[in-house]
């Protein structure tokens, strides 16, 4: 680890570009923003940015590690977003209906009927 951390310490700025360009096409091409036509051509930017910030590297193999450890961080991240939004939906005021879902072109979401606050329904300090 400390040969890991003395690669890091010695980065240039080509070295933190590649970085750069690797994270942000690699978002781009495993998220919804371009159509799946346009991912390819983002993700083998980001693979030849990814092998040029390993070249970029002292050792090749800090570079390749490094790459590894971004790539299982971002997977991370995004598992843990998908599982704190699938607590969320449980816990709010929707529900799927799932037969809507699997019938309608909608999203299958129904809103359930909002009910009031205890404290506006009958009590005096929010008559007054």
């Amino acid at each position: 680890m400390s040969e890991l951390r003395q690669s890091l310490e010695v980065m240039g700025v080509a070295q933190y570009l590649f970085a750069a360009s690797f994270l942000g096409c690699y978002a781009l091409a495993i998220g919804g923003f371009f159509g799946p036509r346009s991912r390819g051509p983002v993700a083998l930017a980001a693979l030849m940015s990814a092998v040029g910030f390993s070249l970029q590297t002292p050792n090749w193999v800090h570079g390749f590690l490094l790459t590894a450890l971004a790539v299982i961080s971002v997977g991370l991240f995004l598992a843990s977003a998908w599982i704190l939004q699938k607590l969320l939906i449980s816990f709010s005021n929707y529900e799927v209906d799932q037969e809507a879902a699997d019938t309608t072109p909608s999203n299958g979401f129904t809103r359930k009927s909002p009910s009031p606050h205890p404290l506006l329904t009958g009590s005096s300090a929010a008559q007054s």
